[in-house]
């Protein structure tokens, strides 16, 4: 299932077409930093060459890919949170610390 630049294969998330180099193995999807947020979105976020569009894709394919692969999430980890951080860090990035315009979430139910 592919998801903008984000296909969900049988082995978990690969990059499509510039974003080629990134991929994200089944079993690193529920690896998580201080225990309340996925280490792959936010680290992927982190990422020079990966825009809001894509880090909005990639939610996207996470959560099909840990459906797909039967991952449950047994801490409770709030895609909210995740969203929350990943803005931020998206913002510092692209210098727009104002607003979330360079993000496509509807950044107003967080």
């Amino acid at each position: 299932m592919v998801f903008g630049n984000w296909e969900v294969d049988k082995q978990g998330i690969v990059g499509l077409g510039r974003l080629s180099k990134y991929h994200i193995a089944s079993n690193e999807l529920n690896l998580m930093i201080n225990g309340n947020l996925y280490d792959k979105l936010i680290n992927t976020s982190e990422k020079a060459d990966v825009t809001g569009q894509d880090i909005y894709d990639l939610n996207d394919a996470y959560r099909y890919a840990l459906e797909k692969f039967k991952i449950e999430n047994i801490h409770n980890i709030s895609f909210e949170d995740n969203i929350a951080m990943q803005i931020k860090i998206i913002s510092e990035k692209t210098g727009d610390t104002e607003s979330e315009s360079s993000f496509p979430f509807d950044t107003d139910n967080l």
